[in-house]
Order: C-alpha cells, then structure tokens, then sequence
C-alpha cells in the first residue's frame, strides 16, 4: 500500500479563537478573588500594553482609522461582524456592541462570566487609548449580553 503524506499547516485552519475567552475569564476571576479590582485591573492593563502595543503605535499615527480596522477584524474573525456598529464623527468614534460574541460563547458552554469581565472592556480600551492619543469612556455595558457602547476622543 503506498504511503500519503498530508502537508498541513496552522494557517490552513480557519482561526477562531473563542476558547481564549474561557481562559481570559477564568483568569480574571482568579486575579479578582486573590488581589481584588485593582489586581485585575492591574494586570488587564499589562496585557493590553503588551498584547496591543502594535496597535497602540498604530493609532499614534492612524488615530480612529486604526481602531476601527482593528475591531472590523476581530468581530470578523469572531464570526460576529454584525454585533459591531460603529459611528465616527471628526473628534470621536462610538462604538456600540450589541451582543458580546466572548459573552455568548461562554454561556453556550456554560460558563458564567465573571463579574470582572467588563474590565476586558474599560480597562483594555482605556489602556490603549490612554497609550496612544486618544480619550476614552465607556458609556454603556450590560453584564449579561454584554452589549456595551463606548466613545474614543482625540485629546
């Protein structure tokens, strides 16, 4: 019987990277329930610096074009491109999420989202856009969908 070999690589997968958010909530509840909000937030921040710190440098030069292109991939990879609304006026961009696909998926698997996990909102954006040239305010944030607004500004 002659041998076949399949030539197979990660970038032949389609990327989803929906079990990340598991990790990301499990791990905030634990930093929650060991170092309180302010632990929490504190490593939120860390990540986002270093985890964002290409797109952190690219809204510096981009500003709202940067973002923007940002979140139009995420919700895409996400499969969720219709959860994302986003509006842009020359000093701001307000983006509304409808349902949080990481929220939707934790409970489809039963998981509860952890009481911090608004943070992976606040804390993350606020972060870049503090890094970067922008202002930032989140607006609106439901625990249970998810659904969430929140404006970027120039400073």
């Amino acid at each position: 019987m002659a041998k076949e070999v399949m030539d197979r690589r990660a970038s032949d997968n389609k990327y989803l990277h929906r079990d990340f958010h598991g990790g990301m909530n499990y791990g905030i509840n634990y930093i929650g329930e060991t170092y309180g909000d302010d632990g929490v937030r504190e490593y939120l921040s860390d990540f986002a610096r270093t985890y964002h710190a290409p797109l952190i440098e690219a809204v510096k030069t981009d500003g709202f074009d940067a973002i923007e292109n940002y979140l139009k991939k995420i919700y895409e990879a996400e499969e969720a491109s219709d959860e994302l609304a986003l509006k842009r006026t020359t000093n701001t961009l307000t983006v509304h999420i409808r349902s949080c696909p990481a929220i939707n998926y934790l409970r489809q698997k039963g998981i509860k989202p952890s009481r911090w996990f608004v943070e992976t909102t606040r804390t993350i954006w606020a972060t870049v856009a503090e890094a970067s040239v922008l202002g930032f305010e989140l607006l609106a944030y439901d625990d249970k969908s998810g659904e969430a607004e929140y404006r970027f500004t120039l400073r």
